[in-house]
């Protein structure tokens, strides 16, 4: 929600505006013409990533892609309420790579992206659909690290995997510190059981442009990860909440804390699937806030309400359709 505009975005093209009382589609959106229509690819349209950043003074972050034989453009904007164009950034990948998240700290734009191969012919003649297409084609990912107002750009090679969502990233001294969901894929990206993936930590040293550390912080596969907003891109996060496997055939949203390992579950509707939460802050500690998402249950649909500090659900209410828990949620103020 920016400039006045309910935004569904997607990597696979422009977002779609909505109407933020009925939520009809209104049409493809162009970012106040910071983006153009088309197929994207170079010289032509842009498909924006599928998740922005707060940049700061009422400034949202975007990221713009377009594709060429010769590989990928990345394009970071960050984008005022009235749409004006307050910082570009771009850099070419000499390789195919979708990008669905990134992160922004005080000095960087911070995204993790794998290199993909596509192969069109199948996909042309109707025997795989797109991502079907898409394979992976070197055992090293890249970790992108450019500058906010330019100035060289990093890029820490890491072994093979795949991002799917950034919890935080923040600066500490000389170094930068990514907290990312990652997933290490096997050859083929579809078909089959989902590539496991969990919360890891990247630390990398600026001054010597180098990886410091990769560490696991999770052992369990989750997704989703969200974090106290008022502290995204700015200061280190204790606590991060998931969505994770449950002992049953359900999912549930489990709190973890980084300082000393221990995870706890929350579950308001046992057997649930639960989707993505959004943390709406309610006092000044880091966990003093609301948990909102939604879930799945027996053809069902609930928006849940958990309390992030103890994690207990505090209640839900049923919601008229059952949509696709693949999707994000956003909170908004309404005076």
């Amino acid at each position: 929600l920016h400039g006045g505009a309910l935004l569904a975005t997607y990597e696979g093209g422009l977002p779609h505006e909505l109407d933020p009382e009925t939520l009809e589609t209104r049409g493809l959106h162009t970012l106040g013409g910071a983006v153009r229509k088309g197929a994207p690819v170079i010289g032509a349209g842009h498909a924006v990533c599928a998740h922005t950043r707060a940049a700061g003074g009422g400034a949202l972050a975007f990221l713009a892609a377009q594709f060429s034989p010769a590989g990928t453009q990345l394009r970071f904007m960050e984008l005022a309420d009235d749409w004006g164009v307050r910082a570009e950034q771009k850099t070419s990948l000499p390789y195919f790579s979708l990008v669905h998240d990134f992160g922004v700290s005080e000095n960087f734009f911070v995204a993790l992206a794998a290199r993909l191969s596509f192969s069109p012919a199948s996909f042309l003649i109707g025997t795989r659909t797109a991502a079907e297409s898409v394979s992976h084609q070197n055992e090293h990912s890249e970790l992108l690290i450019i500058p906010r107002r330019g100035g060289p750009e990093i890029r820490v090679p890491t072994p093979r995997c795949m991002s799917t969502h950034v919890a935080n990233c923040w600066e500490d001294g000389e170094k930068l510190v990514a907290d990312i969901v990652v997933a290490t894929p096997t050859a083929s990206l579809v078909g089959g059981e989902p590539p496991p993936c969990t919360l890891c930590r990247f630390v990398i040293s600026l001054p010597e442009r180098a990886s410091l550390a990769r560490v696991q912080l999770f052992s369990e596969i989750a997704d989703f990860p969200r974090v106290d907003p008022r502290l995204e891109g700015k200061k280190a996060s204790r606590f991060t909440y998931l969505v994770t496997k449950d002992r049953t055939e359900g999912t549930c949203w489990v709190k973890l804390d980084s300082f000393t390992g221990r995870a706890r579950a929350a579950q308001p509707l046992p057997g649930g699937l639960h989707g993505d939460a959004c943390f709406v802050p309610y006092g000044e500690r880091e966990d003093a806030g609301w948990l909102v998402g939604l879930v799945a249950f027996r053809g069902k649909a609930a928006v849940a309400v958990v309390d992030a500090r103890t994690m207990t659900p505090v209640c839900a209410l049923e919601a008229p359709k059952c949509n696709t828990l693949g999707l994000h949620c956003i909170w908004s103020e309404r005076g």
